[in-house]
């Protein structure tokens, strides 16, 4: 049911995660996206680490990466309403 209510609104391709710095929603939200095209975790190179197969895309997926006060602060500026 969701697949396919997915796919009459057209968002069959947009993934609930983000790879590389793709997001498939928009311009919109690139900026909550900006880092993820990382593939550098404490330091270590995780794509074909140890000798796996591993993609830049699928090593850009596996981790969160985290945002600055500043960035925050830009992304969440405009929905922000003084009272």
């Amino acid at each position: 049911m969701i697949r396919q209510m997915r796919q009459e609104r057209q968002f069959a391709e947009v993934t609930p995660w983000i790879t590389l710095d793709y997001s498939g929603i928009g311009a919109s939200v690139d900026a909550v996206y900006a880092a993820e095209q990382n593939t550098l975790q404490a330091g270590v190179q995780i794509v074909n680490i140890n000798g796996y197969d591993i993609t830049y895309e699928a090593a850009s997926a596996a981790f969160d990466e985290t945002l600055t006060m500043p960035q925050v602060l830009a992304i969440v500026t405009p929905f922000i309403v003084a009272s």
